[in-house]
């Protein structure tokens, strides 16, 4: 099962934050480029002056007027232009933003031009989701950026020896859309260790059926299988790392290339339970065998199986129920089975 990864617009805007600190550098399109580490992609903040898409800054670009206000995230932030929308996106939601980054002194560093960015909050970065969280639909805003902050987010409190200074940016963003997604569920109460009475596999993983809408006749699945599941998955202190509600729909995978104690897991399960399984660190990703990488530890993760995919390509469902993400969709052909 996948562990959830930023987008490679998500990055690229991401990385543009950084490269007014002299960490990043711009491919011949004047798109930011994520993908080379940073020692080896410094580039002083000089090299932006000749950007094809260099966007005039504003007036004063870089005095902070007084009715600007600083949020708990560390930086000053003032609206430009209210919204018409009447909520706040969440860290699921996706948005669609229309931004662009300068140094304070007037360079431009990244933007969006007529590519608007289109990504989940919690895939930026904080600083920056933190701002798009105060935001509604249409509205335009204007954030002051410590460089110290934007070094902080890419080194945390070890910023390397012979790394520029930081320098700070200014950020105007404009929240084009917000689509409401499905929140995956609360965190449970018994993610810091199995129940005493929980079932077991063979291997150790503990187990809970939560719900069932299956029938006894209801197939399970087999190590050869392919398996349509809703997933949510934590950590013991209560984080959760990976969840196909982010999506907002179902992940399709073959059986085999899951983690082993979700191997084992799921062999317990039939089409239409959802069953929590606590997975021991041997089983999950300390395990050097693991197909993914993920967190070191015990890990959490409620299971919803949705459909089971034979080798012959016929497949059980669990009967349509309204309301219930995921079930909406139904598969009309045999996946592939790449997790």
């Amino acid at each position: 099962m996948k562990r959830r990864t930023q987008s490679p617009a998500a990055l690229a805007a991401i990385a543009s934050l950084f490269l007014a600190c002299g960490k990043g550098k711009t491919d011949a399109a004047g798109a930011p480029s994520a993908s080379v580490p940073p020692q080896e992609n410094a580039a002083p903040a000089s090299a932006n002056l000749a950007r094809s898409d260099a966007v005039p800054p504003p007036p004063n670009l870089a005095t902070v007027p007084p009715d600007a206000v600083t949020v708990p995230a560390g930086f000053v932030t003032k609206v430009l232009s209210s919204g018409t929308g009447l909520s706040h996106p969440t860290p699921f939601d996706v948005v669609t933003l229309r931004y662009t980054v300068w140094t304070r002194r007037g360079e431009t560093v990244s933007t969006s031009g007529d590519k608007p960015l289109t990504s989940t909050v919690r895939e930026l970065t904080p600083t920056w989701a933190a701002g798009v969280a105060l935001m509604v639909k249409g509205e335009k805003r204007r954030a002051w950026l410590p460089g110290q902050l934007v070094s902080h987010e890419q080194f945390g409190d070890s910023r390397p020896a012979g790394t520029p200074e930081p320098e700070d940016v200014v950020i105007d963003t404009e929240l084009l859309d917000v689509v409401d997604m499905p929140k995956p569920a609360p965190t449970p109460v018994d993610v810091a260790a199995p129940p005493a009475r929980v079932s077991r596999t063979a291997s150790g993983v503990g187990y809970r059926l939560l719900s069932s809408h299956a029938g006894t006749s209801a197939p399970r699945p087999l190590p050869s299988s392919i398996v349509t599941v809703n997933y949510t998955a934590w950590t013991p202190d209560g984080n959760m790392f990976a969840s196909s509600f982010l999506s907002g729909q179902p992940e399709t995978f073959q059986l085999s290339k899951a983690i082993r104690g979700l191997r084992d897991g799921l062999n317990t399960m039939r089409v239409g339970d959802t069953t929590r399984f606590w997975i021991p660190a041997e089983l999950a990703f300390d395990d050097s065998t693991s197909p993914q990488a993920g967190p070191h530890g015990m890990v959490v993760f409620d299971v919803e199986l949705l459909y089971v995919y034979t080798a012959d390509g016929q497949r059980g469902r669990v009967r349509r129920l309204e309301g219930r993400v995921g079930l909406q969709r139904q598969p009309t052909e045999r996946p592939s089975g790449r997790p």
